[in-house]
């Protein structure tokens, strides 16, 4: 969905004045139109709703009653946003300012841009959101636990055709920013799928994060070191983006996986605030996140969490964040005193408890259980997003 707000994202709009509408730039858009010799009459007939329309009004240049006439009109048409050349008119009245508002349709201010630049603009940024929604569905596709090695190869090729069977994934988000500051990266480079002699890859935006899919002709090369001297040439550094690498894979039927894997390298990088890892190096996690929502994990999972829960709730305790540092400090109890400004002897009482609440006492791999309890509570909130997997 490409939104009004979206657009200004793009340099082009960088001196548009928005004089009204605000709560509009939320609004769908779904096209481009020109207004410019239509009568009141014709609007009905001529413009559609969600339409980015461009005017100068130049058939009521000399008459502003009737320019602000003919702009009620498309607003009522629910047009997605108006923008006014500065050629004839360079303010609009107080009474159609409130009109826009009250409508929710911004109107512009602009001058020295062309319609024609501005249509393409919007027609690119439209053919963006339709490419990107194609690719999300083959991805979930991809992500389909019952999917067939065949259709996996078929739906790989329908991505990039030009796909070498040796593959690695990357999924890549930016740090500490927000949504649209990623959207705007991706598009200086949508749609990039590249072959030469030697190596072909994609680049898509998941789930709020980049995709990249580098794929190789031959075998002898290390997948790894290429996909990372690619990234490099991009500006893919761990300056800026969280990097996340899946193992290297050998045939494109294999491809939902090493999409899976780098997404799951990405939720324990975040978990452990780390900027660059590869599946490979995820010890414990290779095993809770393929299976964390099988019924004897989940079943493990929402024992402790209920039991440690309820007794918070019934004794106005805070048992499960202590836990929480507990496992984040390696069990080291001085360590939790000093972060929670509490005797060492406390932590160690309600360590204790705990055990005894989860019925696992002072047992040999009872911290091992709390570890692999407090690891799946991360993993559930850092999959969140991703819920097809």
């Amino acid at each position: 969905m490409l939104l009004v707000k979206n657009l200004l994202l793009y340099p082009i709009f960088r001196d548009f004045q928005l004089v009204s509408g605000h709560k509009g730039l939320t609004n769908e858009v779904t096209g481009t139109a020109i207004f410019e010799w239509e009568s009141p009459e014709d609007v009905d007939k001529t413009f559609e709703e969600g339409e980015f329309v461009m005017t100068t009004l130049l058939k009521a240049k000399d008459d502003p009653e009737y320019a602000e006439k003919c702009l009620e009109i498309l607003i009522l048409k629910r047009v997605s946003a108006i923008a006014i050349k500065k050629v004839y008119f360079n303010e609009i009245s107080e009474s159609l300012k409130s009109f826009s508002n009250h409508h929710n349709v911004p109107i512009f201010f602009f001058s020295d841009i062309y319609f024609d630049d501005i249509i393409f603009t919007i027609k690119s940024a439209l053919t963006y959101n339709t490419m990107n929604t194609y690719y999300e569905e083959k991805i979930n596709k991809l992500l389909d636990p019952s999917i067939n090695p065949l259709l996996s190869e078929k739906i790989a090729k329908e991505i990039n055709p030009t796909f070498y069977n040796n593959l690695i994934c990357c999924y890549s988000t930016l740090k500490d920013s927000i949504h649209d500051d990623l959207d705007h990266y991706y598009r200086s480079l949508f749609n990039i799928n590249h072959k030469d002699v030697h190596y072909s890859y994609s680049v898509i935006k998941y789930k709020q994060g980049l995709l990249i899919i580098y794929t190789n002709r031959t075998d002898t090369i290390d997948l790894k070191s290429g996909l990372m001297n690619f990234l490099d040439s991009m500006g893919f550094n761990t300056s800026n983006f969280i990097i996340s690498l899946s193992s290297s894979h050998h045939h494109l039927n294999e491809l939902g996986k090493a999409i899976k894997e780098s997404i799951y390298t990405y939720a324990s990088s975040l978990i452990d605030n780390i900027d660059f890892q590869d599946f490979d190096s995820l010890g414990l996690d290779k095993l809770l996140m393929p299976i964390r929502n099988e019924g004897w994990v989940l079943e493990y999972y929402n024992n402790f969490y209920e039991k440690i829960s309820e007794y918070d709730a019934y004794s106005n305790t805070d048992f499960f964040n202590t836990l929480l540092d507990y496992i984040q400090y390696d069990g080291d109890l001085q360590l939790v005193a000093k972060k929670k400004f509490l005797h060492v002897n406390t932590i160690r009482y309600r360590i204790k408890k705990m055990k005894e609440i989860l019925n696992i006492g002072e047992s040999a791999d009872s911290f091992h259980q709390l570890y692999v309890f407090v690891r799946l509570y991360h993993i559930y909130n850092n999959l969140l997003r991703f819920n097809d997997l």
